[in-house]
């Protein structure tokens, strides 16, 4: 006899935000970290070097809109999942899959900003050694 009903139960909504929580938990406490303490720190290093005339400024920009507006966009993120959560019954057949590729593409657009700021460290690094 199959005993499964056709409501999934109030644990089994939860599971793929549980996942996806435990995906970006570590992208994100490295996004705070680097937003705390290194950026500030390229930023200075930015301007020393002479970076804010060059033609790759537009990288600390982007670095920049990119560090402001991270957590309006994970706050957006999550009062949207929300409401389609709470006001869309089709949604539990999408949700897995949607919330697994937001956490993809979360821990991408991380992962990428990290990456762009190293790029922008090596950019400057040889306007600095001739500063010297």
């Amino acid at each position: 006899m199959n005993m499964t009903s056709s409501h999934p139960e109030f644990g089994d909504r939860w599971i793929p935000y549980l996942k996806a929580v435990g995906f970006l938990v570590p992208a994100i406490l490295l996004w705070s970290f680097a937003a705390v303490f290194l950026f500030p720190k390229l930023q200075l290093i930015w301007s020393q070097g002479g970076g804010t005339g060059s033609e790759s400024h537009w990288l600390m920009v982007a670095l920049g809109a990119l560090m402001r507006n991270g957590p309006v966009i994970l706050g957006t993120i999550l009062v949207v999942l929300a409401i389609v959560e709470w006001l869309l019954k089709p949604w539990a057949r999408f949700r897995r899959s949607v919330v697994g590729t937001l956490a993809f593409l979360l821990n991408t657009i991380i992962l990428l900003g990290l990456t762009a700021m190293c790029l922008a460290a090596l950019l400057i690094a040889p306007a600095l050694i001739q500063a010297r």
